[in-house]
């Protein structure tokens, strides 16, 4: 039978950061290439002066071999053309021109939608490391070590799953 004890025993008990950081990892896969399955999408309107409405996505990441559920993956497409400030079409537009291609639709953004409910296409994705200034940004398996992770989320940073792009399911 366990023995109760005083606070006082546990008073000097502090959790390292880095195994803390470790305990409350985000759920990310891990970087490459997935089948994605449809799983829902809603309609929204970004923040600031010059937003537009976008596709928020949510589709389920399966393994190209196995099939097998890796986890879920959100990402956004917009068909509307906009620019970076660089002059380069931003990621949202350029996915969105991705799954045109893939789905072999004639670039309605309501094709898309339709076409990507009924088939699913492949998608490369990392795992990234954003620094808490929001300026730096790190690829896990590329920049980052594995084992690296933890102490880098403990000083700060986070850490998500990007679509960079995506394909016909072959």
């Amino acid at each position: 039978m366990p023995q109760e004890l005083d606070i006082s025993a546990i008073a000097d008990q502090v959790a390292d950061k880095s195994t803390l950081a470790e305990a409350n990892r985000p759920r990310t896969i891990k970087g490459g290439n997935y089948r994605l399955h449809y799983a829902d999408h809603k309609v929204q309107l970004g923040d600031g002066p010059d937003a537009t409405p976008y596709v928020h996505f949510q589709a389920d990441a399966l393994d190209l071999v196995s099939g097998e559920r890796r986890g879920v993956i959100f990402f956004n497409i917009s068909g509307i053309e906009k620019r970076r400030d660089t002059g380069k079409l931003t990621k949202d537009f350029k996915l969105f021109a991705n799954m045109v291609k893939a789905l072999g639709t004639e670039g309605s953004v309501i094709e898309v939608i339709n076409g990507f409910r009924n088939a699913d296409v492949t998608a490369f994705v990392t795992e990234t490391m954003q620094s808490p200034e929001k300026d730096k940004y790190l690829t896990v398996g590329r920049d980052v070590k594995e084992e690296e992770v933890a102490d880098l989320l403990a000083s700060g940073y986070t850490l998500n799953n990007y679509v960079q792009n995506i394909g016909r399911l072959k």
